[in-house]
């Protein structure tokens, strides 16, 4: 770069690439306001600290408005998750709702935690296939260049002029990318990962080393290092670039993992929250990405001028993985669904056509394909590939997705699969399952230490503790086959109940209902391990539910029974009426009216005492709390009922299908809610 205006002609040259539309978006518009133009009319470049806040506010808003979207397209972003294409990054969570909400933040957004996290695993595919890093290179902007100097009006500094900054830095990157990949003033470059970072830390200064002799020593590896040694460092880039430039050799696979996740960490960011956790809690991600978010004027002009954050060569495709005849299918409302499910292009994805077609991949993994072919997104097939810069990486599958995880590990490991079955056939016999074809092919390790920890715990410990070490187990240690180790222990497990007439389904029940509930507190259901299919009732389990115990331990109030022998005519009526439905089980809705002191609340409680007494459950709501306060173990509908007490559009009350509050309405025999017409219309809109 020889001067200024050759880096705005290599600008323009970039932009130019960009394919053409009629319209500007609100990015490209602030980025027009934002050029270099003569003093008078870019006047906005030279007020000083008020364009540092006007970029930073107006980035801000441009933000804003991609995580709004983000926000209120929940439910396409959630096809877009379930599509199989994108990483697995929670701990194993299959069920469509585990706790209240979850606003997910796509991995589409870039900077957002799940872009981060998928840029490392394809950083993380190209050391799998290149090897370590030979070099580890950062390069620090220098706002005294030259370049920036001479642009500077009087009385003006460099840190109030971002947008200078932020080309000149830019500018000098592409040269240094030059030097590196092109002129490879260090050898040939097969594979390289770049990112860029804006960070504020320490002092807001400029070091200039000074390296006094001391006295102090250090020995590292051997050799006392003293102050004169100084980091790595290429005579030949500083010479060039006048900047700090850190040059480092990777000598260890340890220092691997760190300098990846170093690169991709992320914003800066200090949020610290301290509160019990809740199973029913929101999960926002968008939000807690914006929760203490750090954005300096440099970054916000960066983004605005529409620089790229990081660069990756050789491309890394990740690629769709799925079980058979479960991917998911896209398909607009107009189109009817039978010619959907007619249709076989709509079911084709990359792994489809990866077992059915090209007789030539036969020998070929499914991370390998890529390297060969390229994906047709618009007709759902493999090509021939021209060019070979493109690797391959399988999405990630947990280990808590069982088949997933067992049809991920077999497609890296099995060649020239032409089907599914194909893929569970090892040595000529069929498999069952996923697992046991990894097993066959020697991929899974046995679950013997499991079984020799279950085997000495059951010769010491209660049944209790043996159930909590059991789920333990099952959540942190993830065995093979979770189902061979309740059965082997179910005896030990369920040992309380030998003393006990119950039946063995009875113990079954219990027991599982028991370790369901102490999966529950870990995050886990028994739906995750596969062991729901044993014969459960949740009658059974009754007494190990929290809710439950408590509303059918009430003291009935036998008063409020004799009371129904002094109810008048309207209220005998009523409370006739509705014991009928309650006895027998048919669904009724009833809504009772009358001024007050016409004996509403007694009518409730002796219907109330009256249920509770044959032991059903009754419970009793009201909208207010002195209304809750008067009812036997009254409680507000927003307790009860986990309603929102601020209400948005798109809120839902907080109950988890699995938890036991859940169970508690369903067993509900009747529930009072005393006061309804004084609770807002959109809380009784509220779907669970």
């Amino acid at each position: 770069m020889d001067s200024v205006v050759d880096m705005l002609d290599k600008e323009t040259e970039v932009m130019g690439m960009k394919k053409k539309r009629n319209s500007v978006s609100c990015r490209e518009y602030y980025s027009y306001k934002l050029q270099i133009r003569s003093l008078n009319d870019s006047m906005i470049l030279h007020i000083g600290r008020l364009l540092q806040q006007f970029v930073v506010d107006m980035y801000v808003k441009l933000e804003t408005s991609r995580l709004d979207y983000f926000r209120k397209n929940q439910t396409e972003i959630r096809a877009e998750l379930y599509q199989g294409i994108m990483d697995s990054v929670d701990v194993g969570e299959t069920r469509g709702i585990k706790v209240g909400r979850r606003i997910i933040l796509p991995s589409t957004f870039i900077g957002g935690p799940r872009d981060m996290r998928r840029k490392y695993m394809d950083a993380m595919t190209l050391v799998q296939i290149f090897g370590k890093p030979d070099i580890f290179l950062t390069m620090t902007c220098n706002p005294n260049w030259i370049e920036i100097k001479q642009e500077l009006i009087k009385n003006e500094d460099a840190q109030n002029r971002p947008d200078l900054v932020s080309r000149v830095f830019r500018a000098k990157l592409e040269e240094l990318k030059k030097d590196l990949f092109k002129d490879e003033i260090f050898g040939p470059v097969a594979a390289h990962v770049h990112v860029i970072e804006f960070q504020k830390r320490g002092k807001n200064s400029f070091p200039l080393y000074r390296r006094r002799d001391d006295g102090c020593k250090v020995k590292v590896r051997g050799s006392v290092l003293d102050n004169r040694w100084v980091v790595p460092y290429n005579p030949y880039l500083l010479a060039k670039f006048d900047c700090h430039i850190n040059v480092e050799i990777c000598s260890t696979i340890k220092a691997v993992k760190y300098l990846y996740k170093y690169i991709y960490k992320g914003h800066d960011k200090v949020a610290m929250n301290i509160k019990s956790f809740k199973n029913d809690e929101d999960i926002d991600e968008i939000h807690s990405f914006q929760s203490a978010r750090w954005i300096s004027p440099p970054e916000a002009m960066w983004r605005i001028y529409g620089f790229s954050l990081n660069e990756m060569h050789p491309h890394v495709m990740t690629l769709q993985i799925h079980l058979e005849n479960k991917q998911m299918m896209s398909f607009k409302n107009s189109i009817n669904l039978q010619s959907v499910v007619n249709n076989d292009f709509f079911a084709k994805t990359m792994l489809t056509e990866y077992v059915v077609n090209n007789v030539n991949s036969r020998q070929l993994l499914y991370r390998e394909f890529p390297a060969h072919y390229v994906w047709s997104s618009q007709f759902k097939t493999w090509n021939i590939r021209k060019r070979c810069d493109v690797v391959g990486r399988i999405v990630n599958a947990n280990p808590f997705d069982h088949e997933r995880y067992y049809l991920r590990l077999l497609l890296n490991h099995v060649r020239g699969a032409t089907s599914f079955d194909d893929l569970k056939c090892v040595n000529s016999v069929q498999c069952l399952s996923y697992r046991n074809a990894a097993l066959l092919h020697g991929l899974l390790e046995s679950d013997n230490s499991f079984e020799l920890c279950l085997e000495e715990a059951s010769l010491y410990q209660m049944p209790y503790s043996l159930q909590r070490l059991f789920a333990t187990l099952l959540v942190y240690c993830s065995p093979s086959n979770p189902r061979d180790l309740w059965i082997k222990y179910e005896k030990a497990l369920s040992d309380y109940f030998k003393y006990l007439n119950y039946s063995d389904r009875v113990k079954r029940s219990k027991v599982l209902g028991h370790i369901n509930i102490i999966l529950e507190s870990m995050g886990k259901t028994l739906t995750d391990y596969d062991l729901l299919e044993f014969d459960i009732d949740d009658n059974d389990i009754h007494d190990d539910n929290r809710e439950i115990s408590e509303e059918l331990s009430i003291v009935i109030n036998y008063d409020d029974i004799a009371c129904a022998q002094s109810l008048n005519i309207e209220q005998k009526y009523a409370y006739d009426q509705i014991l009928d439905k309650v006895f027998s089980k048919v669904p009724g809705l009833f809504f009772i009216d009358g001024p007050g002191g016409s004996g509403k609340t007694c009518l409730y409680k002796t219907i109330l005492a009256a249920v509770t007494s044959k032991g059903l459950i009754a419970l009793a709501t009201a909208s207010s709390g002195v209304a809750a306060s008067i009812l036997p173990s009254g409680r507000t509908a927003h307790s009860r009922f986990k309603i929102p007490l601020v209400m948005e559009e798109h809120n839902t009350c907080h109950v988890s299908k699995q938890s036991g509050l859940a169970k508690l309405m369903k067993d509900a025999s009747l529930i009072v809610w005393d006061e309804a017409p004084m609770t807002s219309s959109s809380c009784s809109s509220k779907r669970y």
